[in-house]
């Protein structure tokens, strides 16, 4: 997966029929589970019906799902070493993007700002 275009080819596999793709970020996916490389190129992508994360590596893909009416927050954060972040959270655990080489940045957020 070397770019937006690519990972949004691989996501469109696992969304549903009358989903559509409404905002996506292309960056660093920081995984929440523990695994050997924590840190994977990843897209957040926002549809009409929910938010995902999806990663591919080795043959392993990711794809963790979160219905908009499960999201407490999404917010975005400046962290000094991995730039412009995306945050959500849901029950006390973020997940992270960061390293985003999207400029939408702001407009995928409020995107997801007004879902929830």
């Amino acid at each position: 997966m070397r770019n937006e275009q690519d990972a949004l080819s691989l996501v469109r596999a696992s969304l549903k029929e009358d989903e559509e793709v409404r905002q996506s970020l292309f960056g660093t996916v920081h995984l929440p589970f523990m695994s050997a490389r924590r840190k994977r190129k990843g897209l957040l992508v926002a549809t009409n019906q929910r938010l995902a994360f999806y990663t591919q590596q080795f043959g392993t893909e990711t794809f963790d799902s979160y219905d908009y009416e499960d999201i407490d927050a999404i917010e975005t954060r400046h962290h000094y070493a991995h730039g412009q972040q995306v945050v959500v959270q849901q029950d006390g655990h973020e997940q992270i993007l960061s390293a985003i080489e999207s400029s939408n940045i702001f407009d995928c957020v409020h995107f997801v700002q007004q879902k929830i």
